[in-house]
């Protein structure tokens, strides 16, 4: 049965209502107590640790749209004049998931992507700011941001989300200037404008971001120097993302980030989220300290400075 186009409106805007600034009305309670977890707090950030994310990648130039890859983060300067720093690249290599592929973008290819090979990106405001940048919007080259965390959550928030259960926070769908390689692309741009009219329309301004709530502390598993272990997470939702938080205060990255965990399939594709649920998700799927990359370095090779 088709639907009226008012209907369809109707559902489109309620959906984004729900998940736009408004906030469970369930009462606060106590904060979560930090974590002591041994695990957990041994991925604190070092100078030189890899980071594996896997999630869909574009290529406009060869029209490939959405195919699923790795990219490997380097920790170049976990803190400095210039805040957090690290490099990026499509990684050569093809490292299996974690466990459970289901919950996790299907198994990695590599692609030869032009214009979207590599990058450096500089955080300064790790802090304070209330926003993020997806992998999909990263353009190659050099990059500072000075609103954004990356994907990480900054300080602020990941202590009002553990203190207060609640934060405010922007995935970067919302007032998003920087498409990178998703730029030129319609329907990728006119998914983002049409998410971004129906927040206005609805009066919900996007310089705080939308209010999230913890759901709770769970176990995550992620592979860290080649074996797979548990970590802690802050679980946060609201209906336009789920985002699964590190719960470590020297290293709060935002681990897994899905879209509209809580819409119908026909509420997805009746929305703007419909477009982009697939290629704005991600995981990070390994991370690799130093240590072990130096003593799992081939022999004959040359040392990395």
């Amino acid at each position: 049965m088709k639907l009226s186009i008012h209907l369809q409106y109707f559902l489109i805007l309620s959906f984004l209502c729900l998940g736009i600034g408004c906030q469970n009305s369930s009462s606060l309670g106590a904060g979560v107590n930090s974590t002591k977890d041994p695990a957990t707090l041994g991925l604190k950030l070092k100078r030189g640790m890899k980071i594996l994310v896997a999630h869909r990648q574009l290529n406009p130039a060869q029209e490939i749209w959405g195919q699923p890859g790795i990219r490997m983060l380097t920790l170049e300067e976990p803190s400095g004049a210039e805040g957090l720093v690290f490099s990026w690249i499509n990684s050569p290599e093809n490292p299996s998931l974690a466990n459970d592929p289901s919950s996790a973008p299907p198994q990695a290819q590599v692609y030869d992507l032009d214009g979207v090979q590599n990058g450096k990106m500089s955080l300064p405001n790790q802090t304070q700011a209330r926003r993020m940048t997806l992998p999909l919007f990263w353009p190659s080259g050099d990059l500072f941001l000075s609103d954004s965390s990356g994907i990480w959550f900054s300080d602020a928030a990941f202590e009002e989300l553990r203190k207060n259960k609640t934060t405010q926070w922007n995935p970067g769908l919302l007032g998003n200037a920087l498409l990178g390689p998703a730029e030129g692309i319609g329907a990728i741009e006119n998914g983002l404008n049409r998410l971004q009219a129906m927040a206005t329309e609805a009066n919900q301004g996007d310089s705080k971001g939308q209010a999230v709530e913890l759901d709770g502390v769970e176990k995550y598993l992620l592979k860290v120097d080649g074996k797979n272990q548990e970590v802690e997470v802050l679980a946060a939702t609201n209906d336009m993302a789920t985002y699964k938080i590190l719960n470590n205060a020297q290293n709060p990255i935002i681990l897994e980030l899905t879209l509209a965990p809580k819409a119908s399939q026909l509420q997805i594709l009746l929305s703007p989220l419909g477009i982009l649920k697939g290629l704005v998700e991600y995981r990070i799927v390994e991370v690799q300290s130093p240590e072990f990359q130096a003593k799992h370095r081939e022999p004959g090779t040359v040392k990395e400075m």
